[in-house]
């Protein structure tokens, strides 16, 4: 059975984050995970069976301005199966269940960051493809950092190219992952278009 908690509440994400430290076993992100992800999830998506949760994963929502176009893209992140589940499929049915979720919501894209060497044949089976660059975001301090390891799911043209560009550079914004409201979105781009930078 899956279960999707929008806007999940600090209980939830504790029991996620808990869940995925307990069954992620020796992992690791490369860079400052304190400074460089400070999002909170705007929606967990559980696996699970009459008790217990089998695999489970995270989204963030942003709206970015790429080439003077709004393009709004969910981030997928810590996907993680039970231990005792892992190789039977569980986390191939909640990627899939989650992107037919994510594509009735309007989104032009679908961003996430993995190693690919270990796991990218995983996500490309379910239609992710390689970013072939990097992507950047700023940290809690304002720094501008890089990521590699980028992969994306296209549901329109302008996205693809995008993506696919090598020219074009795509910066996430604040956070590797960062909600903005839809208020606080307006009011950005007000900002932006005010003083003139688009």
């Amino acid at each position: 059975m899956f279960k999707f908690k929008y806007d999940p509440d600090n209980k939830d994400i504790n029991n996620f984050e808990k869940f995925a430290s307990t069954h992620w076993g020796q992992h690791s992100h490369p860079g400052d995970t304190t400074n460089d992800f400070f999002d909170r999830p705007r929606l967990i998506v559980e696996y699970r069976d009459s008790q217990n949760v089998i695999a489970g994963l995270v989204v963030f929502y942003k709206t970015i301005i790429v080439n003077r176009s709004l393009i709004h893209i969910a981030g997928i992140g810590g996907v993680v199966t039970h231990v005792n589940y892992r190789r039977k499929g569980y986390g191939t049915k909640l990627l899939v269940k989650t992107l037919k979720e994510l594509k009735s919501q309007n989104l032009d894209a679908i961003l996430l960051c993995t190693d690919i060497k270990k796991l990218g044949s995983f996500y490309d089976s379910v239609g992710f493809k390689p970013l072939n660059k990097d992507y950047y975001f700023f940290d809690k301090n304002g720094i501008k950092k890089s990521e590699h390891g980028g992969m994306y799911i296209s549901f329109n043209m302008k996205a693809t190219k995008i993506f696919q560009s090598k020219k074009t550079i795509l910066n996430v914004g604040l956070s590797n992952f960062w909600y903005l409201s839809k208020q606080v979105t307006n009011n950005f781009l007000n900002q932006i278009i005010r003083y003139g930078l688009i």
